[in-house]
């Protein structure tokens, strides 16, 4: 019997379509948009900070599918060195990896990230910080809340520019999927030469 709506968890494509993608643009670029135009900034900000960890760990995923969607045992590297080589060759899915390893892990002992200043998920944001002053009325403050970094929003938006190229069946997307799968071939042994 054939799907009528499609599983989103039976292919990398479907999965990025239903839920890695909407991760993006159904929650974080939303929040971000809000932030931006100053809407109910500390829930925001908390609001950000989650939609962001959500849309990083869900495009960080996608990879995974890809792999495991086309593996073959006889034919296919282990996952670890596919994933290696695929962030090696496109640096947006190395530091996406980071940044959902940072998450995903709190602190990498031992394990080293490709970034450096993404070994910590608490690399991911600013410190909250009070701002006192002082002016007529007394001492006042303002309170400003944890918030995520700059440089990390501009990654996950240059990984989400990078999966949604690739679900839109560019010409660019089709040599990153042969790359892929070329990635994934285990070396084939070199046949013996009969020269004397």
């Amino acid at each position: 019997m054939a799907e009528i709506v499609p599983n989103p968890f039976n292919s990398h494509y479907w999965y990025l379509v239903r839920i890695a993608i909407p991760n993006c643009t159904a929650d974080f670029f939303p929040a971000l948009k809000r932030r931006a135009e100053g809407h109910q900034k500390s829930q925001s900000e908390e609001e950000l900070i989650r939609y962001f960890v959500n849309a990083a760990e869900a495009l960080n995923n996608s990879l995974d599918y890809f792999y495991w969607e086309h593996f073959d045992k006889d034919k296919h590297v282990s996952d670890d060195k596919f994933f290696k080589s695929a962030r090696k060759q496109y640096p947006e899915l190395a530091t996406l990896a980071d940044i959902a390893n940072a998450y995903k892990h709190a602190q990498r002992n031992g394990k080293k990230a490709t970034n450096p200043s993404l070994a910590k998920a608490s690399q991911l944001v600013n410190p909250g910080w009070f701002e006192a002053y002082a002016n007529e009325y007394g001492l006042q403050g303002k309170l400003h809340n944890p918030s995520v970094k700059a440089e990390w929003i501009q990654s996950l938006t240059e990984a989400y520019q990078f999966w949604m190229q690739f679900v839109n069946e560019s010409p660019e997307a089709k040599q990153i999927k042969e790359s892929f799968l070329k990635m994934m071939l285990k070396e084939q042994p070199s046949k013996p030469s009969n020269k004397v």
